[in-house]
Formats: C-alpha cells, sequence, structure tokens
C-alpha cells in the first residue's frame, strides 16, 4: 500500500511504519486507519492552528468567523470558488468600508457565480466613479467636466470615420500636463481637422476625415492640421469644417489617385462655402464636445439619424463635385469606381451611391441645384 506523499517530517515517520505493508486485505485496512489516526495526531501536535474540520475547534468556518470580525483585509487562495460558500462568512466581514478583501481563485465555478461576480465588478466601478465625482463639489463645472474627458485625450487612427470622431472607442489616455509638455504647444486645445494616415482595405474610403474636439491628443495613425505658428493662428474653424467636406468627398477621394489634393480658394461668405460649412456642421457637430463650433457655425442641431446623415452626405457630394467642375455624368463614373469587400462597409456605401444618383436625377429635373441649395 502507497505511502502519504508529504513533505511533513510526522508524515514521514508514520509512512515509515506502515508504507510497503502486502499482507490480507483485512489487516491492511487496520493498519491504514491507524496509520490515518497517527498521522493527524502527529500533524496536531506539528501544527496546532491546523484546521480540518475533525473537532469543533478545529472547525474552518468558526475560526473564519471569529477572525474576520477583527480583520483589516482579507485574502482567500481557493481552487473553487462558489457564493453558496462565500454566503456563509459574508455577514462576519466588518463594516469599515476600507476593509480589504482579496480572492485568488481557479476557473471552476458555477454560472450563477460568474455572473454575480461580473455584476459585483461593475457595482464597484460605478461606485468607485461616484465617490470620486461627488467629492469634486467645490470643483467648477467646467472642470469635472475636463476631468471625465480624460479618458479621451488620446485619439487613434481607428476611432475616426467619415465627418465623426466617435467610430470606435478610446483605448489609451494621458495626464494633460505630460502631453502638453511633450508636444510644447496649444494646438490640443482647439478644434482640429484630422485624417487616418492609412486605410484598411475594409474601409469604404480612402480618405477618412472629421473635425477633433478640443483637448484630446492623437497617436501616430491620425494625421491633424497645425492651427497656431508663432503664435498666430493659421486656419479658421469654418475653413477647417470646409476642408473636412471637401476631403470626405467622392471627388477628391478618386483625385487622391491621380493627382496631388487640389483645394478649392473659397473662404467665409462665398455661397458655396457657407453652404458646405453649414451641411458639415450637421454631420460633425455631435455631442456637448462640438456645443461652441455649433453655435460658431450657425448650426442649430447636430444630425444623428442615419439616412438623413447620408442625405447630407450626398448633397455635400453633389456640391463638392460643381466645385470641381466635374458634370453628374462624370460624378457617376466617379462613384462606381469605389467598392469594398465587407458587407457592412459595402452596404453603407451602396446606401450613399444610390442617394447621390437620386439627387442627381433629381436635379436634372429641376437644374436649380440641390435641395436647400
Amino acid at each position: 500500500m502507497a505511502g502519504i506523499q508529504t513533505g511533513n517530517p510526522a508524515a514521514k515517520f508514520i509512512d515509515n511504519f506502515a508504507g510497503g505493508i502486502d499482507v490480507e486485505e483485512d489487516f491492511v485496512k487496520e493498519m491504514f486507519t491507524k496509520k490515518r489516526k497517527m498521522y493527524t495526531l502527529l500533524i496536531r501536535m506539528v501544527n496546532p492552528m491546523l484546521l480540518d474540520n475533525s473537532s469543533e475547534e478545529r472547525q474552518l468556518i468558526n475560526a473564519l468567523k471569529e477572525n474576520l470580525k477583527n480583520s483589516s483585509q482579507s485574502k482567500f487562495a481557493v481552487g473553487y470558488f462558489f457564493l453558496s460558500g462565500f454566503n456563509l462568512v459574508k455577514e462576519d466581514f466588518p463594516s469599515d468600508k476600507n476593509h480589504q478583501l482579496k480572492i485568488v481563485m481557479g476557473r471552476e465555478t458555477t454560472k450563477p457565480t460568474a455572473e454575480e461576480i461580473s455584476i459585483g465588478y461593475k457595482l464597484r466601478k460605478n461606485t468607485i466613479e461616484n465617490e470620486f465625482f461627488n467629492q469634486l463639489n467645490i470643483v467648477e463645472k467646467d472642470e469635472i467636466k475636463r476631468i471625465k474627458e480624460l479618458r479621451d485625450l488620446i485619439k487613434e487612427g481607428k476611432m475616426i470615420e467619415q465627418f465623426t470622431h466617435t467610430f470606435d472607442k478610446p483605448r489609451y489616455w494621458v495626464e494633460e500636463c505630460k502631453g502638453a509638455a511633450k508636444l510644447g504647444n496649444r494646438d490640443y486645445k482647439e478644434y482640429r481637422l484630422g485624417f487616418r494616415s492609412v486605410a484598411s482595405s475594409t474601409n469604404r474610403r480612402t480618405l477618412i476625415t472629421t473635425i477633433l474636439p478640443k483637448n484630446v491628443f492623437c497617436g501616430n495613425s491620425l494625421i491633424i492640421s497645425k492651427i497656431y505658428e508663432n503664435g498666430k493662428r493659421l486656419i479658421s474653424e469654418k475653413e477647417l469644417v470646409f476642408l473636412c467636406a471637401v476631403f470626405n468627398s467622392f471627388v477628391l477621394d478618386y483625385m487622391f489617385f491621380i493627382y496631388e489634393l487640389p483645394n478649392p480658394r473659397l473662404t467665409e461668405g462665398n455661397k458655396e462655402f457657407d453652404k458646405i460649412v453649414e451641411l458639415a456642421g450637421k454631420l460633425i457637430c455631435i455631442g456637448p464636445e462640438f456645443d461652441e463650433l455649433k453655435e460658431r457655425l450657425g448650426v442649430e442641431s447636430g444630425v444623428q439619424d442615419k439616412k438623413d446623415r447620408i442625405k447630407i452626405q450626398a448633397e455635400l457630394d453633389i456640391l463638392i463635385s460643381r466645385l470641381y467642375g466635374i458634370t453628374p455624368e462624370e460624378l457617376k463614373h466617379i462613384i462606381a469606381q469605389f467598392d469594398v469587400k465587407n458587407p457592412e462597409a459595402k452596404e453603407e456605401l451602396g446606401q450613399l451611391k444610390g442617394a447621390i444618383l437620386e439627387l442627381i436625377t433629381k436635379n436634372n429635373k429641376n437644374p436649380e441645384g440641390t435641395e436647400g441649395g
């Protein structure tokens, strides 16, 4: 019969006493029983704090209840974790909010336990956030707003799409003082034009640009416009919005493959310039981060409905194609050159193409111009 394998010196003594005996079965059972009793006795002598549930004073549950009441922190390492077991001692934890509980557990558990743990994480996150902001009652509202924006401080190329900066969630953030010290300028405090430095084969378009909100930093996958040079502003906010609309047009995206990017030299006060800025502003100014820009552009509200956004973008494409002297038939040829394999992107691209073709047909019947023109 195999002996009990352990590093305890008492156990080794028992092993030598009864290990390897090869006799009748009854005798083996008797010896094994004696061996276990002697092993337990010797272990208790070596380690009187052993909790093996063999007696009332050695019950694990009693020891836990007694020690938890006066503890400042609790650490458990278990192979299996079930709420049914934890519920036996949950009322014995100190009421002190500073008590720290840490549980290192194996992967084996039940579905209800896993679901409760998930809910607990979310509650803990919300509690911490609420307590944090409740303590800021002496801080001005705009400062609290800046603190909340910390998680959006680093923008990546994949986070933007045409006319939106919230296409994907942020993964990184940085302390403002460190980001500002690294940049050495105040451009990040302004609205800026940003475009993806690399396009994917799954993207609907090659040129993907938008206006970035204030107080964000950008990674190297996002190219951004320069706002100040030697303390002098280089470009106005309306000009940024105008360029955003032009860069997102089919015409310029098509020219991107052939020529350097030519931009129409229009300025505020020009009829086409003002109309393009107004329409692009409706696509860009979604959310409170663009409230200032919305007011300066004279836009009442941003458009969030997907179908309405497609209509506005189609109208922009028509207006911008005219700036380049592109005829309706030439525009049809240009948009036909764009395709993508990704089913979702293909559907969105098809909807925009269809809206442009519908607007071309409508304008042929009404040569005065696009809707609202």
